[in-house]
């Protein structure tokens, strides 16, 4: 199991795993974006996992990164322009009632 510390970007981040495990990492990351700190925190999780789950975690990214290397093919159309007209009222009627055989 990995306790993974919020990082406070420009101070230290931290992992902490399992006590049956040797791992201990503290690393002082200074003058970089959350982006890259992220992708670092994100390394280093790879790094830690447990064998059973490596392959899964690895079929996930693989998977995210296709999804958003892809630019969207869809575009939305362009607005629909109304044309305002005046208009008269000339008749007015009611539908008659809906009747459902059962």
């Amino acid at each position: 199991m990995c306790d993974l510390q919020e990082p406070d970007y420009g101070n230290d981040v931290v992992v902490h795993a399992a006590p049956e495990t040797t791992y201990d990492v503290r690393i002082t990351v200074e003058g970089y974006g959350a982006s890259v700190v992220d992708r670092f925190v994100g390394c280093v999780m790879i790094g830690l996992m447990p064998e059973r789950g490596l392959a899964e975690a690895l079929d996930s990214l693989r998977d995210m990164l296709q999804f958003y290397s892809q630019e969207p093919t869809l575009k939305l159309p362009a607005p629909h322009k109304h044309n305002v007209v005046d208009a008269t009222v000339v008749e007015r009627r009611e539908r008659p009632g809906i009747t459902i055989a059962s």
